[in-house]
């Protein structure tokens, strides 16, 4: 029986039959950003293989990243969940290009700036040296790229390296969808004009491939949603539902709705159909595989994207003088929004290191004064803090707070994270 801090192993034992006998729905994200991400893929194979039937629902942290991920915003998928290798030569007939290999995710982009691989490097309302974890990194990145171009609503730490700034429109400034966790599309409407010369993102988008020799072929919203529901099987009867009586509460698009009434993953008896239910295994950072569940001609209805073969890597044991790091996320902190409105940038903490009342003797620290910690990547001083809900042996410290930024500590090639913690 595996013991898990804070729940009783007769709890644990009690909760099994419950797993196996009804639908099992696990919410996957990354609750720690100073440990790597491949351990959270790997456990979600070990719960998929354990039960075939799992579904997965991705707490990603941001605003509409579901969306972007659906429509193949990641390395190696293509729009509806369809993987490049399954994928190619469908999409190959409706596009006039596609994709020769699968592309990087954030660390591998800039990695590859760092090292002079990338010519030009876009960043999409983006602040990596702020948000990226491994902030030694970012800045090697975001400096080694030959030319940087944001696309921001406002001048960040990272959008001050640019070449070239294009002003891009807000949230309330433009007219579209959104996707929410579950899946849910939903309509935006303009509420307000954006300022000065500010555009959408897909008409700067479609500026900039036309600057490069390239006409999307885009003029409008409306198009590009004609556009998704032409490539995106899962998006299918979008524009129709959402304008249809009920569609103000959204449309679910991993289960969509037909004109005949069915839905995807359900025959016309109303009872479930095996062979069409989603699967959806994405991961909030490396979300591709390169196999496939499910169809391979993305026109014949969803597909699933199988996990990557990744194994579970035992982590360093801690020496007699370190901290395991765990970096978490708030929601009110030096983020960008959040900073520039009045009424929630006051809202923001200082950074405190938390750790077990019974860590400060043994380090030799008094509560409340400030500490330094030290990594293999750099240091921050901040004030330490008693919480007896932390684990000894555990730093617990949250990410971009004021006074003290936790990305300076990590380094993303490194599976755990190990500080030592000291008087400044």
């Amino acid at each position: 029986m595996p013991v898990v801090p804070g729940y009783a192993p007769e709890a644990i034992e009690a909760a099994a039959p419950l797993l196996a006998a009804r639908p099992v729905t696990v919410v996957l994200g990354r609750g720690n950003l100073a440990e790597g991400s491949k351990s959270i893929a790997a456990a979600a194979k070990v719960i998929h293989e354990a039960h075939p039937h799992v579904r997965f629902l991705s707490a990603l942290r941001r605003a509409n990243v579901r969306g972007a991920l659906e429509l193949g915003m990641a390395p190696g998928v293509l729009p509806g969940r369809v993987t490049l290798q399954a994928g190619r030569s469908w999409f190959a007939g409706h596009w006039p290009t596609v994709p020769e290999a699968k592309g990087l995710d954030a660390a591998g982009m800039l990695r590859a700036a760092s090292e002079g691989k990338i010519d030009t490097l876009v960043l999409l309302g983006a602040d990596p040296l702020a948000d990226f974890p491994d902030r030694d990194l970012a800045e090697r990145g975001v400096a080694g790229a030959r030319t940087v171009i944001a696309c921001d609503q406002f001048l960040t730490e990272s959008v001050r390296q640019a070449d070239v700034v294009m002003p891009a429109a807000g949230y309330a400034e433009v007219d579209g969808t959104t996707t929410n966790l579950e899946g849910r599309v939903s309509t935006l409407a303009r509420i307000v004009t954006p300022p000065g010369t500010a555009q959408p993102d897909w008409a700067i988008a479609a500026e900039l491939a036309f600057r490069l020799g390239a006409d999307l072929g885009l003029e409008s919203t409306e198009q590009i949603g004609e556009e998704i529901e032409r490539v995106a099987p899962v998006f299918a009867g979008l524009l129709h539902d959402l304008a249809a009586p009920g569609g103000a509460d959204g449309v679910l698009v991993s289960l969509p709705s037909r004109s005949n009434g069915e839905t995807a993953g359900e025959t016309t008896d109303g009872t479930a159909d095996e062979t069409k239910g989603e699967t959806e295994d994405e991961t909030a950072d490396e979300p591709a595989a390169e196999s496939v569940a499910g169809a391979t001609d993305p026109a014949a209805g969803i597909v699933g994207v199988s996990l990557p073969d990744w194994r579970v890597i035992d982590p360093p044991l801690l020496d007699a003088y370190s901290l395991r790091l765990v970096v978490r996320r708030k929601l009110y902190d030096r983020g960008t929004l959040v900073q520039h409105s009045p009424s929630l940038a006051g809202l923001a903490e200082r950074a405190t290191l938390r750790l077990h009342p019974q860590d400060f003797d043994r380090l030799g620290i008094v509560p409340g004064d400030d500490v330094r910690l030290t990594s293999s990547r750099g240091h921050v001083t901040v004030a330490a803090r008693p919480d007896p809900a932390v684990p000894r042996g555990v730093a617990v410290l949250d990410a971009n707070k004021v006074g003290g930024r936790a990305n300076v500590l990590i380094d993303a090639n490194a599976p755990v994270t190990d500080v030592r913690v000291e008087r400044p």
